[in-house]
């Protein structure tokens, strides 16, 4: 019966979750006020640590602003060293009509000549030119393992194609015996390229179309699992599992930009927009929608919109607050208001796969919450917070262990919750379970409600026997307004 009922809870949680746009969260089943949070966490350590959706989740440091963004942008703010952030270890766009050689932190001056730029079609930035190549070389940033990815946007100085016998590189990871380089062939068909042993043998694909001209064209190169993959103008994705390649990219670190490494096979166009990540997950299919759809919008081509509601407690009266926010894939959005503790959101409306972000005004990078798909309504984090005028009554509470690692939950109640939450401090403990590998969830049933007042706030807290345990938690309950 107990297993029943747990399957019916979780029922009616994913048809609120997945409700589409326009939607509104959960409310009960039975009266106005009700909730029903149900988060699940895939990277559990071996630490008590708060049951988040992703790793990705911070809790608001200090009282600030919310700011929404797509998450492409969100995750290049302000990246010129190719370091420090995470899976993307690289990211070129050029912002000034200087001579590039002077962004040293990114290309260095090998005694190559003299870059200049142009003005780009789209962007903030501009593209440089090619009568010179620009290099970074023996970066330990670029030390691809057997997952990785590259995007850049390109297009060629004349509508006609490189020529019979030519061959144009525009850009190239590589060390000395190994590359992976993103170029034309002499017809103008965008190809993908990967090799071990300085191209006595290569894998490649290549989208069998002339695009080399004055249009800009969007390439993606990636590889996972032994696994090739080339998308062009998010539109067509071709696939080749590895067969020449001996090994997979271990020690790529020199960087090549309108050329291969050396100026070998130099590109006679310009490029914009160059990513760079050691984790091929970065640039899926929706992140590579997001970056064409980017463009679209800078290129004046396209225009559109996620409209999305934030709830959070606000900082200068403790009371609950719901604002929209109106996101333009080539802008971002903030909140009118300082929120103390941010507590879910959800896309009312919005384009295919918008990817949101949450995160202190001042830099999107710097304080990430987290991120939204369309058409659910998201908890980031297993936690419920009542304001000065709210309680809560909190009926029920499930723990479900999902991988092969014993895990252990705590229930932790937050008094006096004024501003922003310290995790660490200033909590009693309730609900306490032990999960064996394989054992049945944990439902603790506080039948006529487990009351907690205003200012409090309850939260999950998790721990595997071993690092990245899999498991969720579920808060099922109701609010009471005290005026």
């Amino acid at each position: 019966m107990r297993l029943l009922r747990y399957a019916l809870i979780l029922s009616l949680v994913a048809t609120a979750a997945l409700a589409g746009p326009g939607a509104t969260p959960y409310t009960g089943s039975r009266m106005a006020g009700g909730f029903a949070v149900t988060v699940i966490d895939t990277d559990i350590d071996q630490a008590f640590e708060l049951v988040t959706a992703d790793t990705g989740f911070t809790a608001l440091s200090s009282a600030a602003v919310v700011r929404v963004e797509y998450a492409g942008k969100s995750k290049l703010d302000s990246l010129r060293t190719g370091s420090d952030t995470g899976d993307l270890v690289g990211v070129f766009t050029d912002g000034t009509t200087a001579d590039q050689t002077a962004y040293a932190n990114f290309f260095q001056d090998l005694g190559n000549g003299t870059v200049s730029t142009v003005s780009a079609a789209w962007g903030d930035g501009f593209s440089p030119s090619y009568n010179a190549y620009l290099e970074r070389d023996s970066d330990s940033d670029y030390n691809m393992g057997d997952a990785w990815a590259i995007a850049v946007f390109s297009r060629g100085m004349s509508a006609g194609n490189p020529g019979v016998g030519t061959e144009q590189t525009v850009v190239c990871l590589s060390n000395a015996t190994q590359q992976a380089r993103i170029g034309y062939t002499p017809d103008g068909f965008l190809t993908g390229v990967v090799t071990d042993d300085n191209n006595t043998s290569i894998d490649s694909l290549v989208y069998a179309a002339d695009v080399y001209d004055s249009t800009w064209v969007s390439a993606v190169f990636s590889c996972a699992n032994s696994t090739l993959r080339l998308t062009v103008n998010d539109a067509t994705t071709q696939t080749k599992s590895l067969s020449n390649a001996t090994s997979v990219l271990g020690s790529m670190d020199n960087l090549t930009a309108l050329a291969s490494r050396g100026g070998a096979n130099d590109f006679r166009g310009q490029i914009d927009e160059l990513y760079i990540a050691n984790d091929s997950h970065w640039l899926d299919a929706e992140m590579e929608e997001y970056l064409y759809a980017r463009y679209l919008a800078e290129d004046g081509s396209s225009a559109d919109t996620a409209l999305v509601r934030i709830v959070g407690i606000g900082a200068s009266d403790t009371l609950a607050k719901a604002q929209l926010c109106t996101v333009t894939v080539d802008a971002g959005d903030q909140t009118d208001s300082t929120y103390a503790v941010f507590e879910n959101a959800y896309v009312e409306a919005s384009r295919d796969h918008p990817l949101i972000v949450f995160s202190g005004a001042d830099s999107p990078r710097g304080a990430k919450l987290d991120s939204i798909p369309q058409d659910l309504i998201h908890y980031p984090v297993a936690h419920v917070i009542a304001d000065q005028d709210q309680t809560l009554m909190l009926e029920r509470v499930i723990y479900t262990n999902y991988a092969a690692n014993a895990l252990t939950f705590q229930l932790r109640v937050y008094h006096n919750v004024y501003g922003t939450i310290d995790y660490t401090k200033d909590y009693e403990i309730k609900c306490p379970a032990y999960i064996a590998s394989g054992g049945d969830p944990v439902e603790f049933d506080f039948g006529d409600g487990l009351y907690l007042g205003p200012n409090t706030a309850v939260a999950v807290f998790a721990k595997g026997a071993a690092a990245n345990s899999d498991g969720s938690a579920t808060l099922i309950g109701r609010r009471r307004w005290l005026r």
